[in-house]
């Protein structure tokens, strides 16, 4: 809406006196000591108890959930640490046998005892 042109407006000296009156009527209600306050009308006794046990069931689940993962994972490494190496995984440590010798005529047999 637009403000009609003809009709006279308040100044900002106006504005403050009328805002200064009103802050200075305004007081705090009083307190009753009797009376619940607003957090005990909005939650019932048993709403505030589970909320607690909630808090403790969340720290508890968080504890258990993170023993677990560290159990899966130590599990894991313990696989990955005790393994048996593959088969034929290692063939640079395996003697090289000597294809020059054999083709020269020398007759050294590595697997057998001469007596």
């Amino acid at each position: 809406m637009t403000r009609d042109p003809r009709l006279p407006g308040y100044d900002d000296a106006t504005i403050e006196q009328l805002v200064r009156d009103v802050a200075g009527e305004w007081h705090m209600p009083p307190v009753r000591l009797d009376a619940p306050g607003w957090r005990e009308r909005v939650r019932s006794s048993r709403t505030r108890r589970l909320a607690a046990a909630g808090g403790w069931f969340g720290r508890l689940g968080q504890a258990a959930t993170a023993a677990i993962a560290l159990t899966v994972v130590g599990a894991l490494v313990a696989v990955v640490i005790t393994r048996p190496p593959a088969p034929g995984g290692m063939k640079d440590s395996v003697a090289p046998t000597n294809s020059a010798g054999a083709a020269s005529g020398s007759s050294v047999n590595l697997g057998t005892r001469s007596k």
